[in-house]
């Protein structure tokens, strides 16, 4: 474990999927789920190399066939704690001969969080040491304890949105009405029974504010530059998943071929894909 801590929180991750298992408020606040099982035994796995899932669990790659389990398999790898201060932590997970069995290309991934007050910065740098082309994608799944239920929460965004999610997240049919153009966003249980909401258009606004209604505890999230937001919960459960993302489950009639999936990201030889984004704890 790592554990960062400055005046206003501690921070705890663990080297296996560089995963966040405790965000611990100056106040004695717990922010984040506590993995129970009986809901889900995740804390805030990172997505790598695919966000969901694929049409069979499987994709294609110059001719051949490849399989990777749903949000990839980088959340059950031991990620190398490349360095470590009071205040900041990065963590590194390179391709390997288990991983090019499942998907064969070469790439460093790494994860870095940072406390600044009552923020944390999460940057996500891939980097591909290749002379040819990497196909990724690549995802935040930060689940934020509500242990008042989530009736009692809100979403604000900064601009009003017109959201809509796919009751078939694979098939991108039935499209429902979530939000009409509105800044508020009221949070019902019974909207996660079936699935996630699924914004795939993803939102004008580039950050938004979960809090309960009457305390304004909670948690504003930045998330510039991240093609896709998905709300989820499992049904009941006393918390929320605030999940931007780089990728994009298959949707029916793609033909495997990773290098044309919907929401794939290409980092060209040498290159670096980078993105941020932060959560900020409101009182």
């Amino acid at each position: 474990m790592v554990i960062l801590k400055n005046e206003a929180m501690t921070v705890t991750i663990k080297e296996e999927g560089a995963e966040m298992t405790s965000v611990l408020a100056k106040n004695g606040v717990e922010y984040l789920w506590h993995g129970d099982p009986k809901h889900w035994a995740k804390h805030a796995p990172v997505l790598f190399p695919i966000c969901s899932a694929l049409i069979n669990d499987e994709y294609h790659y110059e001719g051949k066939t490849y399989s990777l389990p749903k949000h990839g398999y980088a959340w059950t790898k031991l990620f190398e704690v490349e360095s470590a201060t009071d205040t900041q932590a990065t963590f590194l997970l390179r391709d390997d001969e288990e991983s090019r069995a499942i998907y064969p290309f070469a790439y460093e991934l790494r994860i870095t969080y940072r406390l600044n007050g009552d923020t944390i910065q999460v940057d996500y740098d891939v980097k591909n040491p290749a002379e040819k082309p990497l196909y990724m994608s690549i995802g935040a799944h930060e689940a934020y304890a509500c242990p008042e239920g989530i009736d009692a929460y809100e979403i604000e965004f900064p601009q009003a949105e017109t959201l809509y999610t796919s009751t078939n997240i694979s098939t991108g049919h039935d499209r429902k009405l979530m939000l009409d153009n509105s800044k508020i966003f009221e949070l019902h249980e019974v909207d996660f029974e079936a699935s996630s909401l699924n914004f795939r258009d993803g939102t004008k606004s580039n950050s938004l504010i979960l809090r309960n209604k009457e305390t304004g505890r909670g948690v504003e999230v930045v998330y510039e530059d991240f093609d896709h937001l998905l709300l989820w919960q499992p049904y009941h459960a006393p918390f929320l998943c605030v999940e931007p993302w780089c990728g994009f489950p298959d949707v029916v009639g793609h033909d495997g071929d990773i290098t044309k999936k919907f929401g794939i990201q290409c980092v060209e030889a040498g290159g670096t894909f980078h993105r941020v984004h932060t959560i900020t704890l409101l009182y």
